[in-house]
């Protein structure tokens, strides 16, 4: 989805959100939206860290030289990481 819709902020923040909303609903966890929460956070501050010494850009950048959908993203990327480690475990 990110790389065909990553000009459309809007579009591509709720469809990644539609996503992780209807995976969520499918394999409820509570500690998920932690999970989600803190990664969109710690994620997107990376990135804005990053940015701003210069290490890279963003094509569209909506807020504080991040894409609106990115919080998102990092989210989905941490719970999609850990439910995989926690996966692999078993």
């Amino acid at each position: 989805m990110i790389s065909l819709f990553y000009m459309n902020d809007i579009l591509l923040t709720v469809l990644l959100s539609l996503l992780f909303i209807g995976v969520f609903r499918l394999l409820y966890v509570k500690k998920n939206l932690y999970q989600f929460a803190l990664g969109a956070f710690f994620g997107s501050l990376a990135e804005v860290i990053c940015i701003h010494f210069g290490a890279w850009t963003y094509t569209n950048p909506t807020l504080f030289g991040i894409p609106l959908w990115l919080p998102v993203g990092w989210g989905i990327a941490v719970v999609t990481i850990i439910r995989m480690s926690e996966h692999t475990r078993k």
